[in-house]
């Protein structure tokens, strides 16, 4: 007949490997948690789309200059590329786009801001959005506008070299003129490629959609 300790020793022993496990689920869940908050501050810090990776920004203000007289964009001139300085007012993070998706469809202006992760939207100076749009400038965090990021983003709108001086050449064709300053940095591409250009024009459409 076993004795107390004797028959205590393996329920003991069993305890404690269970409690061990526990600890190390804490332990793991913790890590875990703690991984995911250095993830999204270090998401914060980065731009939230950028300066184009393969192009030229733009920093001198002759340079801005002289690409904004080469572009004959059938709409109001913004002043980002004026207003675009490190030490200026503007936010981190400043996005305009023009975005005609062809045919009759009006173009569509979009001014976003970024700080840190809120993200808001709203319409240049001097336009006003479409019937249906948010009466109020729209905030989102910036997960939630993942569809506008990465239709901007596409290579054939952002990625390529230098703007092209002939966007408006059809004013019946899709097409798009996509601005950024970024910490200072000033970039601007334009471009005439249907499938993308529609595509943004949705996500950004979607994102000022009245509520």
């Amino acid at each position: 007949m076993a004795t107390p300790v004797e028959g205590g020793a393996p329920r003991g022993r069993v305890v404690a490997i269970w409690c061990c496990l526990l600890v190390l689920v804490v332990l793991v869940i913790q890590a875990a948690r703690v991984g995911a908050q250095r993830e999204q501050r270090e998401a914060a810090d980065r731009p939230w789309i950028g300066l184009p990776v393969g192009g030229t920004d733009i920093t001198e203000f002759e340079a801005r200059r002289a690409v904004e007289e080469r572009l004959h964009v059938a709409r109001p001139q913004s002043s980002l590329a004026r207003e675009c300085r490190a030490d200026g007012h503007l936010p981190d993070e400043r996005y305009l786009a023009w975005v005609a998706p062809g045919g009759s469809t009006p173009p569509l202006q979009v001014m976003i801001d970024v700080n840190g992760d809120a993200v808001t939207l709203s319409p240049p100076a001097g336009t006003r959005w479409p019937d249906g749009a948010a009466t109020s400038p729209p905030r989102f965090l910036r997960a939630e506008l993942k569809g506008v990021r990465e239709g901007w983003s596409t290579p054939l709108l952002w990625g390529h070299d230098m703007p092209s001086p002939a966007i408006a050449a059809d004013p019946t064709a899709a097409q798009v003129r996509l601005e950024a300053c970024v910490q200072g940095g000033y970039a601007l591409r334009t471009a005439t490629y249907g499938p993308d250009i529609k595509a943004l024009y949705a996500a950004l459409s979607r994102a000022i959609a009245r509520r």
